[in-house]
């Protein structure tokens, strides 16, 4: 689960009952996808699918080094 902040960028990741605080800015891009080779459908009126991708660094608690 991912915890967000008011402007939707994450905050925190919940797994396996620990949360790891987000310790950096998130490097933020799109990858376009193949909709025709992934389970999901092209919204109507579009041409291409674009994902968002965030890769964040976590810390445990805020006080470890980040991952």
């Amino acid at each position: 689960m991912v915890r967000t902040g008011s402007n939707g960028m994450p905050t925190a990741v919940v797994t396996n009952g620990r949360e790891w605080t987000v310790g950096a800015e998130p490097v933020r891009w799109f990858e376009r996808v193949n909709w025709w080779e992934v389970n999901r459908r092209m919204p109507k009126g579009l041409s291409r699918v674009d994902v968002e991708v965030l890769q964040v660094q976590v810390r445990l608690g805020g006080t470890a080094a980040p991952r």
